[in-house]
């Protein structure tokens, strides 16, 4: 079961107008989640921001030996995402998670993680995981230019293959995500795929994979007012495989990741 708790903030760093790094100390919730998990954030007290914003969790840091802090990366698109940004050291937010299933990885080749944006996040996570465990994953960060990269400071930390891709040409390959994923699989750098970003990069992305016959997840980023499967308010259809027909799932419940070929987006 998820934690329902009053966190104090103990950092927040604004690297650009639009994006915030928020840790807060919340050691309940740390010890329980895991790569792919999100939490759903409100200040504290609410004011006028009554419901909860659904983050992926970037990082979990240890205290003491022990998981005890949750990074967060917030992009600022709204109301309650701008309220978010504006807390300071010492502030107080309301943390509901860990929500959502773990990714999971069936062995084999090492995997690619595709993040577009702030879709960096969960996936950060994911390769910390599979470092961790001795995998070295392929990790593409993409973004419409060098100074959007927010999170590559701690990508450069990890033990994986990091791939740039920018709009412009500002850092690494000059394309988008999924071109420059084609040519590392026409390369030979095959594996199974794993993206989160802005759904038209995902969709870009999961045509790629089809087209090599490549396994293709994609962890989803739908608005949600709850995140444990009440409101309905986050519904995509999916159809797997030998079904007639496609039916409703939640993506804060049954997801965030679903197999690509399986979506009707």
């Amino acid at each position: 079961m998820p934690f329902n708790q009053i966190c104090p903030v103990v950092s927040v760093r604004a690297p650009l107008p639009s994006y915030a790094e928020i840790v807060v100390e919340a050691p309940a919730i740390a010890r329980a989640a895991r790569a792919g998990q999100f939490a759903m954030l409100r200040p504290e007290p609410p004011g006028e921001i009554l419901l909860g914003r659904p983050m992926s969790i970037h990082a979990v840091e240890p205290a003491g030996g022990r998981p005890q802090r949750l990074r967060f990366w917030i992009k600022v698109t709204g109301r309650g995402s701008a309220a978010l940004a504006r807390a300071r050291a010492g502030d107080r937010l309301r943390v509901v998670g860990p929500l959502g299933q773990p990714f999971a990885w069936a062995g084999g080749e090492p995997p690619w993680l595709v993040a577009g944006g702030i879709g960096v996040t969960p996936l950060h996570f994911w390769a910390s995981e599979l470092c961790g465990q001795g995998v070295r994953p392929r990790f593409l960060y993409a973004a419409r230019a060098a100074a959007e990269l927010v999170a590559l400071e701690d990508l450069k930390r990890l033990p994986a293959e990091l791939v740039l891709a920018t709009d412009d040409g500002s850092a690494g390959a000059r394309g988008f995500a999924s071109d420059v994923l084609a040519h590392h699989l026409d390369a030979g750098q095959r594996g199974p795929v794993f993206t989160c970003g802005p759904e038209v990069m995902m969709r870009a992305v999961a045509h790629v994979t089809r087209e090599r016959s490549l396994p293709c997840s994609a962890s989803l980023e739908n608005r949600m007012a709850c995140g444990f499967g009440v409101c309905i308010g986050c519904v995509v259809w999916r159809c797997k495989e030998g079904e007639a027909a496609a039916h409703p799932v939640r993506v804060c419940v049954e997801g965030t990741l679903f197999n690509t070929a399986e979506l009707g987006w």
